[in-house]
């Protein structure tokens, strides 16, 4: 029936300490946020993904929590279970970008595509008769696949799309930027051990490069210079966050001062690493778009919920940053957004794009 609700599959996202879910209703009006939990692993990850009924548990207790409608799921590959490469190559004019790209593949990986299960993403090109163009590419076992196909199979899910993660936060960002289809937008996904920042020019990839600060590293450093332990490191993170320089100056912080500026300059040196790994990477996206600005930047995942973090890297980017968060500027059923804790929501940001499949404007 014309204008009805769409109820989408089930987004997977296999993370390193949590499985994160979230499903989405589409209307005519775009897509709805059903649901969306995370929820901590009973067991090692090793011995979890050897467990069918441990995953069809935690499904099941998901089910309780939310609204989850179906078995269907769409799902990225654990990171740990995936290489990415960005691959150089070339397409003469006439030649059909695929062809080229699949080709560069043979012959980088030779005989290691029997083995393998391969995925692409083409990085937008200046224009489009450039000649030397970049692809970011996904490589898995192709045994690895098949036992989590597996895996998902014998809990009871039935897999509508297995992708990878850039895929999903590229059409998360296209959902949050409805109708921009030439503006640069940044998103910055901080995980727990590495990090990742991706640049859209309009629906196009421009860029998906790691970054070398997450969540475990700025706590281990802070739980040194503090002699304390990491879970009260992150507390205080969380609680306190970073202190921005112009707050500073204004003689803020009054109910505990110097907390916060006790931090900051305990993170200063890897701020500051990570500052001019995002201003290296603008040098580049500003040579690939003729001089274009960044119109959004974003900040997804587990630095999401340190105050301040948002602005300390603004001031020292000169970028447009501010923290995403749930659900990403996106409507929300009743039972989503009476979610108390929305922390509990932090690094969503892949099941999310997940959930957005079937989406008309971003399947």
């Amino acid at each position: 029936m014309l204008g009805a609700t769409r109820t989408g599959p089930i987004g997977l996202d296999f993370g390193t300490e949590k499985l994160k879910m979230v499903q989405a209703d589409f209307t005519r009006t775009g897509p709805c946020v059903r649901s969306a939990v995370t929820l901590s692993y009973p067991v090692d990850r090793d011995i979890f993904y050897a467990s069918p009924s441990e995953l069809k548990r935690l499904i099941n207790e998901a089910r309780h929590q939310g609204a989850f409608r179906s078995s269907r799921v769409a799902v990225s590959m654990p990171p740990d279970k995936v290489q990415f490469i960005s691959l150089e190559y070339k397409c003469t004019p006439g030649t059909d970008p695929d062809v080229a790209v699949i080709d560069a593949i043979r012959e980088r990986f030779g005989e290691q595509i029997g083995n393998s299960v391969i995925d692409y993403l083409h990085i937008r090109p200046e224009h489009k008769d450039q000649v030397d163009r970049t692809a970011l590419i996904a490589v898995a076992g192709k045994q690895e696949v098949i036992d989590f196909l597996e895996f998902l199979r014998m809990a009871g899910l039935k897999v509508e799309r297995l992708e990878i993660g850039p895929v999903a936060i590229n059409r998360l960002i296209s959902a949050m930027n409805p109708g921009q289809t030439d503006k640069v937008v940044l998103a910055i996904n901080f995980g727990l051990e590495r990090s990742y920042a991706t640049v859209l020019w309009g629906r196009r990839l421009l860029l998906d490069r790691a970054l070398s600060f997450g969540l475990y590293g700025g706590v281990r450093q802070v739980a040194e210079a503090l002699e304390i332990r990491e879970k009260e490191a992150t507390q205080l993170l969380e609680r306190h966050g970073v202190q921005v320089e112009s707050h500073a100056i204004a003689g803020m912080d009054d109910e505990e001062p110097g907390i916060e500026e006790t931090l900051s300059d305990i993170l200063q040196p890897s701020l500051v690493t990570l500052a001019s790994e995002i201003k290296r990477l603008m040098l580049y996206v500003a040579s690939r778009t003729r001089g274009r600005s960044v119109h959004s930047a974003w900040i997804f995942g587990s630095l999401a919920g340190w105050p301040g973090i948002d602005e300390k890297l603004a001031e020292m980017t000169g970028l447009p940053l501010k923290v995403c968060k749930p659900f990403y500027g996106l409507a929300t059923s009743h039972q989503a957004a009476s979610i108390k804790d929305l922390s509990t929501l932090r690094g969503i940001a892949v099941a999310t794009g997940l959930s957005l499949i079937g989406s008309q404007t971003n399947a």
